[in-house]
């Protein structure tokens, strides 16, 4: 309300209590509001509406997205077929295995990432939610207890026996049991509240309000960009512009289609916005999409906000944010799903069939035989076979037996540099 007040107030001071103005004028007033985000549709809709932000999480998603999931048995060998596999392939009756993980990262990103399974049997007509955190409203026990230490199985079970209500947007709720949901979070669930993590969001709050400034200061002065201003030229001594003259010379210079205009005296024409480059607007857009961008851990190459890298950076940047950013929440999504099913095999995402990360593995072989030659120098050179391993970081199985004259039987390597 006091916001409110302030613009009546400054739009009757500057209009002279002319409200019917305010309309007009309305557009010049900021409208984005510093506020913490903390609450989850307040955080749906930044997203939804700052185009910085959701480029920085749909990099994300998108790449989570076209993980495979793999199952290995106690011996790790990789199953190709199972139940849980198949599970996975129709998560539930509107979505696939790569829609389902995109909302995974999706949601994890906004804070908090809630899993509704309906059974904790693997099974046909078993079918599992992503919950939207703005529609979940926990029950006053679980409220209550969120931050204490739990010490007991007995005690934990309480929570487990609790209900949560899911609104739907007619109005209408559900009751789910809380043992139905995983709940993933963006950053620690140890910070005052185990079942509702804090968002980075929360923390770029500034920056997204800044870039939403940037973009409505960029359309304001887009649209002044076409408007003049017409300065009568006459002295102190003039008589003020009448409404007729105003009118004659916006409508001879604003409207009219003449090359020449005929004056009675001179007038001075500016427009309202000289040089809109000048105002760098892009480049505050840019830097706020690299802020938001390295806090939630991609690679500069990755963004690519103010100009191309090479084809080899992008890929290694694609490949470092796989390694230190999406594997870590795999694993913890995946380990989610494991101890909910009691799931014996194992289960791991990788990124190995895409094409950055197969550039990567050849990479990796020309770089392990370049250090083979230089192993086999070494040996040839009369460096001891274990001081020789040490240098080069190598730990075989087998302890290296060489024989001068014999490079390739005993150290693995073959005879030639091409091999």
């Amino acid at each position: 309300m006091a916001y409110l007040n302030f613009r009546t107030r400054l739009a009757n001071l500057i209009l002279g209590n002319n409200i019917q103005g305010l309309q007009h004028y309305e557009r010049f007033i900021p409208k984005t509001q510093y506020n913490d985000y903390a609450e989850e549709l307040e955080k749906l809709r930044v997203v939804m509406s700052n185009p910085a932000l959701l480029r920085v999480i749909k990099i994300k998603c998108d790449l989570f997205s076209i993980g495979k999931i793999i199952e290995k048995d106690a011996q790790g060998e990789i199953v190709e077929e199972s139940e849980l596999q198949t599970f996975f392939e129709k998560p539930n009756f509107f979505q696939n295995q790569k829609q389902f993980l995109w909302d995974f990262m999706f949601w994890t990103c906004l804070g908090n990432a809630r899993l509704m399974i309906d059974s904790k049997v693997v099974k046909d007509n078993n079918v599992m939610y992503w919950l939207d955190s703005s529609k979940v409203e926990f029950s006053k026990y679980i409220l209550d207890n969120a931050d204490k230490l739990v010490l007991s199985k007995q005690t934990f079970k309480k929570f487990q026996d609790q209900n949560i209500e899911y609104r739907y947007a007619n109005g209408t709720k559900i009751n789910i049991p809380f043992k139905k949901i995983i709940n993933y979070t963006d950053n620690t669930n140890g910070a005052g509240n185990w079942f509702n993590g804090f968002s980075t969001i929360e923390a770029l709050y500034k920056v997204l309000s800044n870039s939403e400034l940037s973009l409505d200061a960029k359309n304001t002065n887009l649209n002044l960009a076409g408007q003049f201003m017409v300065a009568h030229g006459g002295g102190l001594d003039s008589s003020m512009m009448q409404p007729e003259d105003k009118e004659n010379i916006e409508t001879k210079i604003g409207k009219g289609k003449k090359n020449i205009h005929a004056v009675r005296t001179a007038i001075d024409i500016k427009r309202f916005v000289e040089d809109i480059a000048k105002l760098k607007l892009d480049d505050s857009y840019n830097n706020d999409l690299q802020i938001i961008g390295s806090v939630y851990g991609i690679p500069k190459d990755v963004i690519e906000a103010f100009e191309s890298s090479t084809y080899t950076n992008q890929q290694i940047a694609r490949m470092s944010l796989v390694d230190y950013v999406l594997k870590p929440k795999s694993e913890d999504f995946l380990e989610g799903i494991r101890k909910h099913f009691d799931y014996a095999n194992d289960l791991e995402m990788s990124w190995e069939h895409c094409s950055f990360m197969q550039e990567s593995e050849e990479q990796r072989y020309s770089k392990e035989l370049k250090r083979a030659h230089v192993l086999r120098r070494l040996l040839e050179s009369g460096v001891d076979a274990v001081d020789a391993e040490a240098l080069l970081n190598y730990e075989f199985t087998n302890p290296i037996k060489y024989e001068k004259g014999n490079t390739g039987a005993s150290t693995g390597f073959g005879d030639s540099e091409n091999s």
